[in-house]
């Protein structure tokens, strides 16, 4: 059985592709290694980017400030801009710059449903 974030990642590969990125999936990204990797890199004309996948079948998404602080530490690193995506139920992919998440306390950043509604966009796969 194939794990849903792994199927999303895969999927969300297969659409940053079919709109001309070169993207990839980081096998084993965030496990197995002391410095911190994305789930996806994936770069057009000339830009990279490192990008976390977070998907929920609930109306919210939270995550860990380690995390994004990890995103960041590696996208500097590789010299990629930080991306979080976000797979809500029934929704698109929504690409979200770390200044563009909500904080909830000191430790954690979310993004609701409602919001990444707000921001979908016609071409889904904008970065």
């Amino acid at each position: 059985m194939v794990n849903k974030g792994i199927d999303s990642e895969r999927k969300c590969v297969v659409g940053l592709n079919n709109e001309g990125f070169f993207a990839v999936r980081v096998a084993g990204s965030g496990a197995g290694s002391k410095k911190p990797r994305p789930d996806i890199l994936a770069g057009k004309n000339g830009k990279h980017y490192a990008i976390e996948l977070k998907t929920s079948s609930n109306n919210e998404i939270y995550i860990k400030h380690a995390q994004i602080c990890g995103l960041v530490e590696f996208s500097k690193g590789f010299g990629a801009i930080p991306m979080v995506c976000v797979k809500f139920a029934r929704l698109p992919y929504v690409f979200m710059r770390i200044n563009e998440l909500y904080r909830s306390g000191e430790k954690t950043y979310y993004v609701s449903k409602k919001e990444a509604l707000k921001r979908v966009k016609k071409d889904k796969y904008t970065l």
